[in-house]
């Protein structure tokens, strides 16, 4: 077991050096935002709760997330191989969670057979279920690097699949500001897994066009920011994937010694993202039943989510087991 930790530390230090420490900050902060975008609705109150600048500013968790996943496939996007291996790496992890979630889902019970063919919908054109929200993250990533591994190498079709990843990303942002313009078929398309493919794509711009950027990187964030509120405000297209954007250019452009703390974080908010909606769960049957205050809930849902994780990484240094489910 001591040699096991041992070489897990040691593949800390190696992969700590190569990796970008700013990144994982992020992730870790953003890991918690996802907790308060999906607070509400668990509780069956709406996101009015929180000021406006705190709803355009976690509604960019997500984004965040795929561009980096972009960003980080660039040196495997032109292999298809590795793409592959890739999106069934993810497909794996994703029907692991939906396994872990299904207890859940049947605790809410199945009251007819319409609810089945929902569940069902849902699963495999939103990667997700109702108490697994958390989960078409990975589908999507799977969807995307599964895409791109059997996409012949021409092209002009490369570019046509691409502008269509860019038209589904524009048009499931309008979606979260406007769905009343919207048929009900249209929940069905892009919002899907399909949603996630444009920020996977810039990320991977980003990457090979980064040093193109000559202006101060945190300047261009900044205006990248305002970019993306001015288009929320105004309820306009690619908020979600400008202010995304804006996250991981600060993220790049901070600079730390990189240390094996920064892997810890890393999978301590990998953790928190999978598991936080059993805490909610657990939450909502245990503490709101008892007139507790907003602001105690959610205290309570870092808290023992950040514990869990902690708790995980632990593990997850002594069996591979744990590792599996998460990487």
């Amino acid at each position: 077991m001591l040699s096991s930790i041992r070489s897990w530390k040691n593949k800390a230090c190696e992969t700590a050096v190569k990796d970008i420490p700013g990144i994982d900050i992020f992730k870790f902060i953003m890991a918690f935002a996802v907790i308060l975008i999906h607070f509400p609705p668990v509780f069956d109150i709406g996101h009015e709760i929180y000021p406006e600048v705190i709803r355009w500013l976690i509604r960019l968790a997500v984004p965040f997330f795929f561009i980096v996943s972009g960003y980080f496939a660039y040196k495997i996007i032109n292999s298809p191989d590795k793409l592959r291996v890739r999106g069934m790496k993810m497909l794996r992890i994703w029907a692991i969670w939906m396994l872990i979630y299904f207890p859940l889902q049947l605790y809410s019970g199945f009251p007819d057979a319409k609810s089945v063919v929902v569940y069902i919908i849902n699963v495999l054109l939103y990667g997700e279920e109702a108490y697994a929200w958390p989960l078409w993250f990975l589908y999507a990533q799977a969807i995307f690097f599964l895409i791109e591994s059997f996409l012949p190498n021409r092209q002009r079709l490369r570019a046509f699949v691409h502008i269509i990843y860019i038209c589904a990303l524009a048009a499931s942002s309008l979606y979260l500001l406007h769905s009343d313009l919207f048929p009900k078929l249209f929940t069905y398309t892009p919002q899907c897994a399909f949603g996630g493919c444009g920020f996977i794509l810039c990320g991977y711009y980003l990457k090979k066009y980064e040093a193109n950027i000559k202006i101060n990187r945190y300047i261009f964030a900044a205006l990248l920011l305002c970019l993306s509120y001015v288009l929320r405000v105004l309820t306009m297209p690619l908020w979600e994937l400008t202010g995304g954007l804006a996250l991981i250019i600060i993220a790049l452009a901070i600079k730390c010694k990189p240390r094996p703390t920064f892997l810890t974080m890393r999978h301590e908010s990998a953790w928190i993202y999978y598991m936080h909606m059993y805490v909610l769960m657990l939450l909502s049957l245990v503490i709101f039943t008892n007139g507790a205050s907003k602001g105690i809930i959610i205290s309570c849902a870092f808290v023992i989510s950040f514990a869990l994780a902690w708790l995980l990484t632990k593990l997850q240094k002594r069996s591979r087991m744990f590792s599996y489910l998460v990487s």
